[in-house]
This record gives C-alpha cells, structure tokens and sequence, in this order.
C-alpha cells in the first residue's frame, strides 16, 4: 500500500482494506460465515492514514451479502446513466452492479468467471498455467451443449438478487461431478463450455434486468474467448465495453465512447 502511495504520489487520507476473503459460505441465500485475512494495523503504520476495516464482516452481521461498498463506488465511478447499466468484475466470481436511473444500485455474484476455467487451464497444461491465456485453450474446444444445460441448472441462478457465492460452491469437486460421467468429453470441449457458462450467466443477469450497457473488468477480460462469447450471448442490443476502453483516457468524457457487440 505505502509503494502505491509513492508510485501514483497520492497522499491517503482515508484507507478502506476490505481483506482477503478465505472463506464465504451462504445457506439458503444467507451468509451463515464469512472470513478475511489483512491486518489494518499494518497498514494504517506503513500509510500513516486512518484505516476502516471488517466492513464485509459488518455487512454480514446486518444482514447483507458482504459487499456494502461495491454499488457506491460503482456509482460513483460511472455517474448518472440514462438507461440500466451494469458494470462487471470478471474475477474468480463474476459480480455486477446495475445501475438504473431514479434506482439504488443493486450488486451481487451472477456465479462463476474464471474459477472452473482456471481449474481445466491447470489441468491441460499439467499445472504450467494458473488460467486460460488468452482463451486460446477455449478456443480450440466446442461447447458441449449438453453438459451447458446440466451446469446451468444450479439452483444459485434461480436465486434472487441481491445474493452472493465463491469457490466453497464452484470448485473442483462440484466441476468432477459434471465432467465424471462425461469420459468421452474432449478436455478443449470441457474447458470451453465452463467458458460459455460464465458467458451465458453473466448475459442472463444483464437480460434480467434490462441492461443495455456492461462495462467489463478484471482478468477475465483479457480472455478473447470470454468475451466474445458474452457479447454473442448479450447480443446486439447490448453495448459490451471495458473499464479500460470507458474510463482509460486521462479525462473521462461525460459520456464513454464505447462499443457494441455486433462491432467485434
């Protein structure tokens, strides 16, 4: 934190530390546990800045999912939107914010991103790649239609919003019980329909809620793989865009330049 602090030459006044969640579970659409590692103390000494921390554990102990600042900064981040807007984080869980006008934000996990992709990635390169590259194992897979419809048939997409998940639900045990049966199932095959689920699950949280624009961070949108197959399931009503591309130039325009899907 303080290297950050010396490399942008920001002088913190106030630090947040959300921590490093290990552990998260959810029982019948409540947090029944949630646990992170990070010591405030170390970083309030090293910043010299007051540090607010446990707001996930404080969110949870009220009654939320874990994520009270998640829709602020979002809003924040992308001001007043003339029609639904999600923005996206492809992390090892996918999570969207809507933002909608005259609405409070609504924020939560619409199931996995990278979790079950970095699982086959490890698995077809003997342990050599913690992830699909570039999507480039993806895509020399087909999806196996098949198998997509038994993935998406997990209760968690049924869930109302606001809701939550991780790894202690989709990991690899869960994926084993799917692939088990499928010894047949070419391992490219395998990794690329995981791929369509993140795709499929994110584009029907969006559809849910009459999106018409996401915008898109964190590893999984390196993944070329990933995110065409998104922006075929948004289809082209839905303008598909990057953090990056809508907030990347030094002066943010009031209104991002952005692309749609059907541009590629």
């Amino acid at each position: 934190m303080r290297d950050l602090c010396t490399e942008t030459g920001v002088e913190a006044e106030l630090v947040v530390s959300h921590g490093q969640t290990v552990r998260h579970d959810i029982t019948d659409g409540a947090v029944t546990s949630t646990l992170q590692i990070g010591q405030p103390a170390w970083i309030a000494e090293a910043t010299g800045a007051p540090v607010l921390s446990d707001v996930r554990a404080r969110d949870v102990a009220a009654g939320g999912q874990g994520a009270p600042l998640v829709g602020i900064l979002d809003s924040l981040l992308v001001g007043d939107v003339e029609a639904p807007t999600a923005v996206l984080n492809l992390g090892g869980i996918a999570n969207i914010t809507v933002l909608a006008p005259e609405r409070d934000p609504l924020a939560f996990d619409t199931g996995p991103a990278n979790a079950l992709i970095d699982i086959l990635a490890r698995r077809i390169t003997k342990g050599e790649a913690g992830f699909d590259r570039d999507g480039e194992l993806a895509a020399r897979g087909r999806v196996d239609e098949e198998l997509l419809t038994e993935l998406l048939a997990d209760p968690y997409y049924q869930l109302p919003a606001p809701k939550s998940t991780g790894k202690e639900l989709f990991h690899a045990d869960y994926l084993d019980g799917f692939l088990g049966p499928r010894t047949h199932l070419g391992e490219h095959d395998a990794i690329a329909t995981v791929t369509a689920l993140t795709a499929r699950t994110v584009a029907d949280a969006c559809h849910a809620h009459g999106v018409t624009t996401v915008i898109a961070s964190g590893g999984g949108t390196r993944n070329p793989t990933l995110l065409g197959r998104m922006a075929s399931e948004l289809g082209p009503g839905i303008t598909l865009t990057s953090t990056d591309q809508a907030f990347g130039c030094p002066k943010v325009p009031k209104k991002p330049s952005l692309w749609r899907c059907s541009d590629g």
